[in-house]
Order: C-alpha cells, then sequence, then structure tokens
C-alpha cells in the first residue's frame, strides 16, 4: 500500500463508528503483536500522550502544552502491526510551534529503521509504513527519540 493511500482517520469530521480499544485489540492478528501494542499505549500514556481508537487504528497525540484543544498526532498504530505518521507539521503550525520539530522526529524516525526514509512529496509522511516487527528491536531507542520530541514541544509552548 502506497504510503499516500492512507484513510484520514484522524482528523476529518465523519459519522464512521470508531473502535473501542478492546475492539482494537480484537482485530489485532496475533497476542505477541497485541502484547507490544499494549506495551507502547502504557509507555505513551506514562509520557502524557493520548491513545485514541479510530476507525481501523489507534493515533497517539500529545494535547498541545499550551491548553488549545489542538491534539498533536506523533504516530498512529493500525491493528495490522503497521506504525504511520501524518500531520503534525501542520498541527504544530496552527498552534504557532515550529514544524521543524516534526520533520525532526520524521527523520528520526527514518533513521531508526533501515528502508525507511522521509517521504519524498509528503512532508509529514514516511516511505512506508513501519512494522512492529521493525520496531521492536528498537523499541527502547524509539521511546528516546519520541520523548525528546514531546520535550521539544513543550519546552516550545513554554
Amino acid at each position: 500500500m502506497d504510503i499516500g493511500d492512507v484513510e484520514a482517520d484522524s482528523e476529518e469530521p465523519t459519522r464512521r463508528r470508531k473502535l473501542s480499544e478492546e475492539e482494537f485489540f480484537d482485530l489485532v492478528p496475533n497476542q505477541e503483536m497485541a502484547d507490544t501494542i499494549s506495551d507502547i499505549f502504557d509507555r505513551v500514556r506514562a509520557m502524557g500522550c493520548l491513545v485514541q481508537p479510530r476507525k481501523n487504528s489507534v493515533s497517539i497525540r500529545l494535547p498541545d502544552p499550551n491548553g488549545s484543544k489542538q491534539k498533536l498526532s506523533l504516530f498512529v498504530v493500525r491493528v495490522t502491526g503497521e506504525i504511520y505518521t501524518g500531520r503534525l507539521s501542520d498541527q504544530l503550525g496552527r498552534i504557532g510551534m515550529s514544524k521543524h520539530i516534526a520533520a525532526d522526529w520524521f527523520g528520526s524516525l527514518a533513521d531508526l529503521v533501515p528502508g525507511v526514509e522521509r517521504h519524498p512529496s509528503l512532508v509529514d509522511s514516511l516511505s512506508r509504513f513501519i512494522k512492529l516487527e521493525e520496531i521492536e528491536p528498537v523499541l527502547d531507542e524509539f521511546f528516546v527519540r519520541l520523548e525528546r520530541t514531546i520535550e521539544r514541544i513543550q519546552t516550545e509552548a513554554g
């Protein structure tokens, strides 16, 4: 699947039914994958992020530290065990923060996983989804980079 074909289920108002977290886990193909995703959810919650189920995915979002209603989409986990990014640059811009934070976050993800690059034309995307099995061996470093991104957002918020 081309990264540009991702269903835009995290921002557009829609009447589509969103999964509950329990329903999300019911759709995950196996228990090992579910355990890893559960660990990811626990760790991002501990960092102050929201875990927001969508139609076929869960968005990991950070509330605007300045208190607006904007939620910053850091990454999305699909029921198939794939991770992708999107919209963070625009979201940061809407609340007056540097879009470079998003660029650095996406670049750090691309550097972390072999064969993944920044998308050549979509500013908030990677060249492809990151499979959960690719992120598992570097999960601790993934969270170091995520925490660094969250800290930059909080610092810029003042």
